[in-house]
């Protein structure tokens, strides 16, 4: 598996594995036609320069969309999320730890993210980090 920035992804293929790493999500299917993609991006204010995909085969397995909050030296986990192919691969937590290493290394104080109370998997992953 290797991780590379999102901007590197051709658009069509990150919006491909968000469909497919929702399809079977804890607060119902997560449906997004494809000309919405850069209108949810530009709304949840992620940076794909900042955001990091898990290529496998250079195939979208996992992703970690990342937004800068105003308030410096915060970055928000925007979105997370892996197919389901990948699920238990270990390309999710590698995500993870890319991303507080990377944020440690850019002086970030504070990361943040929002989980459904329902989302077991996702709980795990983040209390184990």
């Amino acid at each position: 598996m290797k991780i590379a920035p999102a901007e590197e992804v051709v658009p069509a293929a990150l919006h491909a594995a968000f469909v497919a790493a929702f399809s079977d999500y804890v607060g119902g299917p997560f449906t997004l036609p494809a000309d919405q993609w850069p209108a949810l991006l530009a709304r949840q204010a992620v940076d794909l320069a900042l955001s990091r995909v898990a290529l496998d085969d250079d195939e979208v397995a996992a992703f970690a969309l990342v937004a800068p909050r105003a308030e410096a030296g915060r970055w928000r986990l925007a979105t997370m999320g892996a197919v389901a192919a990948a699920r238990g691969s270990g390309a999710a937590p590698a995500l993870l730890d890319e991303l507080v290493a990377r944020a440690r290394a850019a002086g970030v104080g504070a990361l943040e993210l929002e989980v459904f109370a329902q989302n077991e998997r996702a709980h795990r992953l983040y209390r184990g980090r």
